[in-house]
């Protein structure tokens, strides 16, 4: 194991036990879904690409947070910009809960701003 990856390991631990969600930004093909899924890899993943999830989500984002409150991996997050409205409403409910999700995304204006 490299030191730099043992750190992103460490640093993304910690800051999902300080916040409800965490964010991975990235190029493409960089790793971020690998580091995700063996981080944690007993979290339900959801991938934003593959159509099947992405309908699943948005069909009704009331009833996806309500089915998976925590220990969620939304991979490629940029696919579903609208996702973020509804995420921060679910986070909002319970801001004490950290813990919560992580997500992914390659890098896109719509992300950082």
């Amino acid at each position: 194991m490299t030191s730099l990856k043992r750190h992103c390991e460490s640093k993304i631990r910690q800051l999902l036990k300080q916040f409800p969600a965490v964010i991975l930004l990235g190029v493409r093909q960089c790793g971020k879904t690998y580091l995700s899924k063996n981080l944690y890899p007993k979290w339900k993943y959801f991938d934003l690409e593959n159509l099947k999830d992405r309908d699943f989500i948005t069909r009704d984002f009331d009833f996806f947070f309500k089915e998976f409150p925590k220990h969620v991996i939304l991979d490629e997050v940029q696919e579903v910009p609208e996702l973020f409205k509804n995420l921060r409403s679910v986070i909002d409910q319970n801001r004490k809960q950290n813990n919560r999700f992580l997500i992914t995304g390659s890098s896109s204006l719509e992300l950082i701003t």
